[in-house]
């Protein structure tokens, strides 16, 4: 574990991490959120949730433009959430953004002064990455959100496996449920 002021300093950092994105808060569904959220009947009651595991992710009922197949449930899980928190309104989506951004970014910051010497290095780089402009589809389009999802579950995977190399307690169960 971190010691208190370090633990302040990633607290701090996520912070800072969702600085740039803050405006988004106030932005539109838009391109796929439409399709995939705000005109989704699948994502807008957990009654459909066995579906989410069944059918493709941009499958909203109707037919396919294309003909590619993705699976996210935990995606779709998200939205529904943030639809059902939200009333509908986007700014539950966006604001969910923020935390995956904030959660994210702890968990770089603490991967990557596991894996360097260099605590100040690895604020620095943690930093570096959340606020890099390739973050902005991610944070700022609800749909981008399946990024965020990707990277910080990888990385809590990552964080289990050395939590077990350390023979941590629930360390396999995290690494499971990250996995």
């Amino acid at each position: 574990l971190h010691s208190p002021p370090y633990t302040l300093l990633l607290v701090l950092a996520g912070l800072l991490a969702i600085i740039p994105f803050v405006p988004a808060l106030g932005g539109p569904f838009f391109w796929d959120d439409n399709e995939l959220i705000a005109n989704n009947p699948y994502v807008q009651s957990f009654s459909f949730l066995g579906r989410w595991f069944t059918h493709s992710y941009f499958d909203a009922g109707r037919p396919l433009q294309f003909g590619v197949t993705y699976f996210r449930p935990f995606a779709l899980a998200s939205f529904a959430l943030d639809w059902h928190w939200g009333s509908g309104n986007p700014t539950a989506c966006h604001a969910t953004n923020l935390l995956l951004q904030f959660m994210t970014t702890i968990v770089i910051i603490s991967a990557l002064k596991r894996w360097s010497a260099s605590p100040i290095g690895a604020l620095l780089a943690g930093l570096f990455l959340a606020w890099h402009p390739t973050k902005a589809e991610s944070v700022a389009w609800i749909s981008g959100r399946t990024d965020i999802l990707a990277t910080l579950f990888i990385l809590l995977a990552c964080h289990a496996r050395a939590l077990r190399e350390s023979r941590r307690y629930l360390s396999v169960s995290l690494e499971c449920l990250a996995t």
